[in-house]
């Protein structure tokens, strides 16, 4: 009887242990560990449904081929600008410039995000890099359908002083800015037909060194054509920002009589060596400007002469003396000093 109660109470306790063990979660000792198990199993239930859900999830935008396009889309970051604006920019850098004109292409709206599409003329070359590159050292200038018959933008030139301020109401033109007169149209200045597809490089002179009708060459000659332009450019435009403003400074200061100063001003240029660099319209205005003076001085020198015909001696060599003093040429100050010799002759043997 004992050992029978004592079994009894054995096995009652052996139960209320396990309860208890079971209340507070923990495994029994003879049952199988299966916490980590299921963990196991969980892991895996999940990395499976990760999986499934990665298979059956829809590629976004940015993973789609059409996001990828967008994203890598050439030349989008091209800055295009309208005509008015790029010549302004060409004007005012001495900068050279690219006209692209493609009658499918839509007008340029003035908006922030219209550099992100370039002219379709120009869509297949644009995924060349080096391409790419060479156009972002130009003005970059899109002529749309609707701009052809518009006047060519016209040349506005500072003379450099304020303008004083006007009362309210009259809007009359300052007279230290002169625009030149566009009488020509965009596509009759640029020879531009509006059927067909252009590609043109501008010089800072708005002159159309290369271009392209209908069809582009490769784009490997394309870069090469380029940078030439650029080059000559660079050099060109280096020489007339360094020598035009002495040509101005040269014309006003002949305007107000200073002769003598203004003929200094450009008497550096005008052997031909001085010259190598300067461009064709540059040169021109060089010969201009020497032409006139000389013109002047050849003129000073018959006066002179006269006096001298008139045996006004003394008159004849004050007016040697001035030529040779404001325009000092070498052969003119070697004409005026023989010729003021020979008058010194006459009144020495008079």
């Amino acid at each position: 009887m004992v050992t029978d109660s004592n079994g009894e109470v054995l096995r009652r306790a052996g139960t209320a242990a396990l309860l208890v063990l079971w209340t507070c979660g923990l495994p029994a000792p003879d049952a199988p560990e299966k916490t980590g198990q299921a963990s196991g199993e969980e892991a895996a239930g999940k990395e499976e449904a990760g999986e499934e859900g990665a298979a059956g999830k829809p590629a976004g935008k940015a993973d789609s081929p059409k996001g990828r396009a967008e994203k890598k889309k050439p030349g989008a970051a091209l800055p295009w600008v309208t005509l008015e604006k790029g010549l302004a920019a060409v004007r005012e850098k001495y900068s050279a410039a690219v006209i692209a004109y493609d009658a499918r292409r839509q007008p340029l709206t003035g908006a922030k995000d219209d550099g992100a599409e370039e002219p379709g003329f120009l869509d297949a070359h644009l995924s060349d890099v080096s391409l790419r590159d060479a156009l972002k050292k130009f003005v970059l200038i899109r002529v749309d359908p609707g701009d052809l018959e518009k006047p060519y933008p016209p040349v506005v030139r500072d003379s450099g002083k304020k303008a004083a301020k006007k009362p309210a109401g009259k809007a009359e033109a300052d007279p230290g800015e002169k625009a030149t007169a566009s009488k020509d149209s965009v596509a009759g200045r640029l020879e531009i037909k509006a059927d067909v597809p252009s590609l043109l490089i501008l010089s800072f002179r708005e002159e159309i060194v290369r271009r392209y009708d209908g069809e582009l060459p490769l784009p490997s000659k394309l870069r090469r054509e380029l940078s030439s332009v650029w080059k000559v450019n660079e050099v060109h435009a280096r020489e007339a920002k360094r020598v035009e403003p002495q040509i101005e400074t040269s014309r006003y200061a002949y305007r107000l009589g200073k002769i003598r100063e203004a003929v200094q001003k450009v008497l550096p240029f005008e052997e031909k060596d001085s010259r190598r660099l300067m461009d064709a319209v540059l040169d021109k205005q060089v010969d201009s400007v020497l032409g006139e003076y000389r013109t002047r001085a050849k003129e000073a020198l018959a006066e002179a002469d006269g006096l001298d015909a008139d045996s006004k001696y003394e008159a004849a060599i004050k007016a040697f003396d001035k030529t040779a003093q404001d325009f000092p040429f070498s052969d003119v100050i070697r004409t005026a000093n023989r010729r003021k010799s020979e008058i010194l002759r006459k009144l020495t043997l008079r």
